[in-house]
C-alpha cells in the first residue's frame, strides 16, 4: 500500500499515475466521495480518501437535531455542550470502525495507492464536526503512513519520498537455523589485534633480508 498526501490542487493524482503498476488487470481509478470499501478492493488508486473518511465519519457518527448557538457551537436543548459531539469514546470508536474497512481493503488489494489531502495546516474551523473530522483524517492517516510501505507527499506536482521500505536482496537474508552474526565491541577487538602480528612489521622482516643480501651482491662485485 502506498499514501499520498499534500495540499489540494498540487498534482498528487498525476504523480500518483507514475507509481502504479501499468500490467494490472484492475481498474485505474475511484473517488473517496462516491466509493464504498468493496469500489476499493478493485481499483489502483484511490482519490480523495478523505471524503471517504467524512461520509464514514457521519455514516458511523450522526447527530440529528444539533442545535448551535451564534458562533456555529453545537449545544443541546438546555444550552451546554452537546454530549454526543464531544463524546471522545464514540471517536475513537468510528476511528477504529473506519481503521477496520480499510485494513480489510489493503489485505484483499495490498497494491492500492491512497490519495488523502493533507488537513492539519491552516485555520482551525470553528465547526465542531469540522474539526472532528480533520482530526479523523489526520489520526487515519498516520495509522496509513505506519502500515504503508511507501509514503510521498506531493508540493507542486514534485514528490518527496517521507517512507520507503527496502525490499529483501536475495542472499542477504540469514539462513534458516543460523544465528546473524553479533558486532564486535571494542574489548574484542583490542584483544584480536593483540593477538596477531601486524602487517608492517612482517614487511620489515622481508624488507631488512632483500636489503642484506644486496649489500653481499655488491661486496662480490
Amino acid at each position: 500500500m502506498i499514501l499520498i498526501t499534500g495540499g489540494a490542487w498540487q498534482g498528487k493524482r498525476e504523480y500518483a499515475y507514475g507509481l502504479m503498476d501499468t500490467d494490472s488487470d484492475k481498474k485505474l481509478i475511484i473517488q473517496g466521495d462516491r466509493c464504498s470499501a468493496e469500489d476499493m478492493k478493485r481499483v489502483q488508486i484511490v482519490d480523495q480518501l478523505h471524503l471517504w473518511i467524512r461520509r464514514k465519519m457521519e455514516e458511523l457518527l450522526p447527530t440529528p437535531g444539533v442545535q448551535r448557538d451564534a458562533a456555529g457551537i453545537a449545544v443541546d436543548s438546555d444550552g451546554g455542550w452537546d454530549e454526543r459531539v464531544f463524546d471522545q469514546q464514540e471517536m475513537l470508536l468510528t476511528q477504529e470502525k473506519i481503521w477496520q474497512e480499510l485494513m480489510e481493503v489493503v489485505s484483499e488489494n495490498p497494491d492500492v495507492i491512497f490519495i488523502v489531502n493533507e488537513l492539519g495546516c491552516g485555520v482551525i474551523p470553528m465547526d465542531v464536526h469540522d474539526r472532528r473530522y480533520r482530526e479523523l483524517v489526520g489520526r487515519t492517516c498516520c495509522d496509513l503512513a505506519k502500515e504503508a510501505k511507501e509514503v510521498h507527499r506531493v508540493v507542486c506536482g514534485v514528490g518527496e519520498v517521507l517512507k520507503k521500505r527496502a525490499a529483501s536482496v536475495p542472499g542477504e537474508n540469514v539462513a534458516a537455523g543460523s544465528e546473524p552474526e553479533k558486532p564486535v565491541d571494542d574489548t574484542q577487538q583490542a584483544e584480536i589485534d593483540g593477538g596477531q602480528q601486524t602487517e608492517p612489521d612482517s614487511l620489515g622482516d622481508n624488507e631488512k633480508q632483500l636489503q642484506a643480501e644486496s649489500d653481499v651482491a655488491s661486496e662480490e662485485k
